[in-house]
């Protein structure tokens, strides 16, 4: 035992001796720090001071560990939760102890932009930071929800990437998002008043080329007009072009400060002409990277009026296209592209502060030797309105020469026809019957009548306290003045009586394209109802053109209600459908009246339903032929074998109608697999005296 005893007290000494000088043992380890992590500048990773001692640094994230010389680590791009471990090693392979982190990576969100008239707003967005810019380049740190609208702009937004330490969330990516921004515009914005000091100067503001296989300079030119002060306050413009088939284009820099919801003007053409008039993007404007330059919307007139109409056109009206990319669209379909072009569009209107350049193009119809062709403007002018119909095309004159008068009146009865601008002629039934070659002019609000024919000359003076509704006498001088004493007169406007048409015609059908319109069928549109997909050119599902090898339309030289034509309409077991071509093309004049006169005989096998519409709009088409808002309608019952009757229907006199369409309603009951026809003539409107009893 005390041997035993001895070693190891001998142990002890060599191994106390041996601590303090033995080069063959192992020292303790060495103590390293450990890192402090925080942010670094940019808000995307972590950064800790180099550690003394320290060769690398071991970085574990999910369990898995990489090795580093530089300190410092990003955060995670891929959206999830994170937890990150930093070691700092020397070159012994000694450790530190673990910082650690904890993180969540969250994708940026900026939700849809909304734009309510006064800010834009981006409810349930989640972003670090938020930045903004009205040209897509300079951008500008916001920091509210919302950000007021004080110009009509694009409005750009994108998000910044960056860490909330409330949470210890990383917002990774950029997101980026516009907005048109338009504001309302208390004031008319005038495109043409014709208010121009001189020709020259109006010249000067309009570039104007003419379409052959391009835009090319042109000759064409503009003047005031000074003729047509009745229909337009002081001057017109006259647009000069030429009957030679092309588009001559009238070119104007404009400058739009915010929107609009109606596009007004005043307009009539000389025969045969065309017109688009348009707002187009010459700049260039590039929104995410796609230039807009280009984009135009247009409004088409297929057929110019031949006296002045007044246009009201909504912003909404379907007539209206947008150009993109080469390519005509509605604005629901084009509102669509823009939209996937990084651009929020809600209506046209969104889109007028972009738009510099304001075009008439002018198209007149060929002629053989390319004589001049005229189109007039005034009253040319973006505004914003409680505008109710799409479409309103509506001017009432002081006083203008209306195509018939009839005369009431103690002594007389008869009527006054205008022939042309200057030439007029006046029937009288007593004391006996005459008719009388007249001369007249219009000035400072009277109508003057001069017959000289000896023996029966007068002159014969009328004023129109109603806008050229009604005459009243002022007085009569001459050898026949006397007989005109008491006379009144109301205005009568034919609709059609079918003695213009020297044939049935061509109609534009299923066979034949419009161009090649003619006769009695080419002064209507007729279609039927035929249903499942088919389409019209005045809308309403199941409706189609009819087809040329069907005798749906014809003039009829057997039996007329007056004169030596009428028309023969088809009724069969189809509703079908015949509309005043006028109506359509927006080329018909408008008239005021009481009464509303067709005169109808019935068809060989069955009673049937006729339906009269009279239009108070025009053009009429897919957006407006059914609605309430551009018509009236009423159904008669026309008897079998009935001879000539006239029906009628009371209409509201203070509103201005142009034209009718007809609808033979459907009684396959009654005729089986037959079809019959039924004649019309004569449609007029009158006010308290109908033409019939003069």
């Amino acid at each position: 035992m005390s041997h035993h005893k001895l070693w190891l007290s001998a142990a002890c000494i060599l191994f106390l001796v041996g601590c303090g000088s033995n080069p063959g043992t192992k020292p303790e380890p060495a103590t390293i720090d450990t890192p402090v992590l925080t942010l670094n500048d940019s808000n995307d990773g972590l950064i800790w001071e180099d550690i003394d001692g320290a060769r690398s640094y071991e970085i574990t994230v999910d369990e898995e560990t990489t090795s580093v010389d530089i300190p410092g680590y990003l955060f995670s791009t891929e959206y999830g939760d994170y937890e990150v471990s930093v070691v700092a090693v020397d070159k012994d392979g000694n450790k530190s102890e673990a910082a650690t982190y904890s993180y969540e990576t969250r994708v940026t969100r900026l939700g849809n932009l909304q734009f309510d008239g006064t800010k834009i707003s981006w409810p349930g967005s989640d972003y670090f930071g938020l930045e903004t810019s009205c040209d897509g380049v300079s951008y500008t740190p916001i920091t509210d929800n919302f950000l007021p609208v004080e110009k009509s702009a694009v409005y750009y937004f994108r998000t910044i990437n960056g860490f909330r330490e409330n949470g210890h969330v990383y917002f990774c990516h950029i997101q980026s998002r516009c907005i048109i921004a338009t504001l309302g515009v208390a004031t008319p914005y005038i495109i043409e008043d014709g208010t121009e000091v001189d020709d020259a100067t109006l010249n000067e503001y309009y570039r104007k080329t003419k379409y052959t296989s391009g835009w090319e300079v042109a000759a064409s030119y503009l003047t005031l007009d000074y003729d047509h002060e009745e229909y337009v306050t002081e001057n017109g413009v006259d647009f000069h072009t030429w009957y030679h088939g092309n588009y001559y284009m009238f070119e104007k820099q404009i400058k739009l400060d915010g929107s609009y919801n109606e596009f007004d003007f005043t307009a009539m053409a000389s025969d045969s002409v065309a017109v688009t008039l348009s707002f187009q993007i010459t700049h260039t404007m590039i929104v995410n990277g796609i230039d807009l330059n280009g984009v135009y919307m247009k409004y088409e007139i297929s057929t110019m009026p031949t006296l002045f109409h007044k246009y009201r056109v909504s912003m909404n009206d379907s007539n209206w296209r947008i150009n993109y990319a080469g390519s005509d669209y509605k604005f629901s379909e084009v509102a669509t592209l823009i939209n996937a072009a990084g651009v929020k569009v809600s209506s046209i209107s969104d889109m007028f502060p972009f738009f510099d350049v304001f075009q008439f193009r002018i198209k007149a119809a060929y002629a053989q030797g390319g004589s001049a062709a005229h189109a007039y403007f005034d009253d040319v002018q973006l505004l914003n309105s409680d505008l109710e119909a799409t479409d309103i095309k509506e001017i009432i004159p002081t006083l203008t020469a209306q195509p018939y008068y009839a005369f009431k009146g103690s002594m007389c009865k008869g009527g006054l026809t205008f022939s042309d601008e200057t030439h007029a002629t006046m029937r009288m039934s007593s004391p006996f019957p005459l008719d009388f070659d007249c001369t007249y002019e219009i000035a400072d609000e009277v109508l003057t009548l001069t017959c000289a024919t000896s023996g029966m000359d007068f002159v014969a003076k009328f004023d129109s306290p109603d806008g050229g509704y009604t005459l009243n006498l002022i007085s009569a001088t001459g050898s026949f003045g006397q007989y005109l004493a008491g006379v009144t007169a109301e205005t009568v406007k034919c609709l059609d009586d079918y003695e213009s048409y020297s044939e049935t015609g061509v109609g534009y059908d299923l066979d034949h394209p419009v161009e090649e319109r003619s006769g009695l069928r080419g002064a209507y549109l007729c279609d039927q109802y035929v249903g499942g997909s088919a389409t019209s050119p005045l809308g309403g599902k199941g409706w189609s053109l009819m087809s040329s090898d069907t005798n749906y339309m014809s003039l009829d030289e057997t039996s007329a209600h007056t004169g030596t034509k009428a028309l023969s309409l088809i009724n069969d077991g189809l509703t079908n459908r015949f509309m005043q071509w006028g109506l359509f093309d927006a080329s018909l004049k408008g008239i005021r009246g009481k009464t509303l006169s067709i005169w109808v005989k019935g068809g060989e096998k069955a009673d049937m339903t006729l339906r009269l519409g009279i239009y108070f709009v025009q053009p009429v088409g897919p957006s407006n032929h059914a609605i309430d808002a551009a018509r009236k309608q009423v159904d008669f019952t026309i008897p079998k074998n009935s001879g000539w009757k006239e029906y009628t229907y009371t209409l509201d006199s203070n509103k201005v109608y142009y034209g009718v369409s007809m609808l033979t309603l459907g009684n396959k009951a009654a005729l089986g697999d037959e079809s019959q026809c039924i004649l019309v003539d004569d449609i007029y409107i009158y006010n308290t005296m109908s033409p019939w009893a003069a």
